[in-house]
């Protein structure tokens, strides 16, 4: 088993993540929350956290669950930086009262545990370069069913996603959506790279 710390600081963290998807949902009382990035990617982590810390909290774990562990972090990866970048971008979470406590901790707080996750316990040393095309699935689906939903029904969860907002139609949303992909394809390359050289925290310590 992975040490006790590992598993506790998952297990807190992947409880969290649920607490404030749920506590937002029932804040702002909008049904189209749930169609939105942030929401759903936070939902994974949380899974992968807590199964992180109890059925997966181990040193060896089937392939699969690397690429799930990948998936999660991706996504993760692209909340917290699209956030910064494109939407509401930095800022103190405890000097503003513009946004809840559970805003903070899915647009900021999980993404960087989850990047810390994978760099504390990296993925299997034989993880192949190719999985990073598994990774970024979840992001391409969320995209195409994103666009598809906006179409018939006007509504965009996010501003860069709406065709008509800035001017510049589908070839706009796809520029940006092609440069985001390629940046976190670069990331999964290097965590992928970093993962094949890296030993988890148990290994250097016990051998």
């Amino acid at each position: 088993m992975l040490p006790i710390w590992i598993r506790a600081y998952r297990l807190i963290f992947g409880v969290m993540a649920f607490i404030a998807v749920f506590f937002n949902i029932n804040h702002y009382n909008d049904p189209n929350l749930w169609t939105h990035f942030t929401y759903e990617s936070n939902l994974i982590a949380g899974v992968v956290l807590i199964l992180g810390a109890t059925v997966f909290g181990r040193y060896r774990n089937p392939a699969w669950w690397d690429v799930i562990r990948g998936i999660a972090v991706i996504s993760l990866l692209l909340t917290g930086v699209v956030y910064a970048t494109l939407l509401d971008g930095f800022y103190n979470p405890f000097t503003t009262s513009e946004h809840t406590w559970a805003s903070s901790v899915m647009h900021q707080l999980i993404p960087v545990v989850m990047l810390l996750d994978i760099l504390i316990v990296p993925l299997g040393p034989r993880t192949p370069r190719w999985n990073v095309v598994l990774y970024i699935i979840f992001p391409l689906v969320y995209l195409s069913l994103t666009l598809l939903r906006g179409h018939e029904t006007g509504y965009y969860p996010y501003d860069f996603l709406d065709p008509g907002e800035y001017g510049n139609g589908y070839t706009g949303v796809l520029t940006i959506c092609g440069a985001l992909l390629l940046a976190f394809i670069a990331t999964g390359l290097a965590i992928i790279g970093y993962s094949r050289v890296r030993r988890t925290p148990g290994r250097l310590m016990y051998g």
